[in-house]
């Protein structure tokens, strides 16, 4: 049985650098949230997200600039409890708005992060 030689190690060493640096990024995004879709309401003190499969979530994190009844989409993960009033259900930590919708249906945008920048920054020449 032959070994293999310095250059077919070196080759398929390099290779190997080369599959897990392509799949980093994606496993290192695994697990750094979800999307979330729906409408805002303002419980209280408190911001709910209404998502289009009927569950709430109090929204942390985030929210700056974010009104009730904005229709979102948001990017965030789920964190044990609520931290507002009575409301008891999961929370949602949000880490980015990625879209205020400026309809229903999902095809026009009030702000979409890959054409309008920051969020705050969106917020703040464009929000009272």
């Amino acid at each position: 049985m032959r070994m293999p030689s310095r250059s077919q190690w070196a080759l398929l060493f390099a290779s190997a650098l080369v599959v897990v640096g392509l799949a980093a990024p994606y496993a290192l995004r695994a697990d750094d949230g979800f999307a979330s879709d729906g409408y805002l309401k303002a419980d209280g003190r408190c911001l709910v997200l209404n998502e289009h499969d009927g569950h709430q979530r109090v929204l942390t994190g985030a929210i700056n600039g974010l009104n009730a009844q904005d229709h979102v989409r948001l990017w965030g993960r789920a964190v044990r409890g609520s931290e507002c009033n009575h409301f008891r259900g999961p929370a949602y930590e949000v880490t980015e708005v990625l879209t205020v919708w400026a309809n229903d249906r999902h095809t026009k945008t009030f702000y979409d992060h890959e054409k309008d920048g920051s969020f705050e920054r969106w917020a703040r020449h464009n929000r009272n």
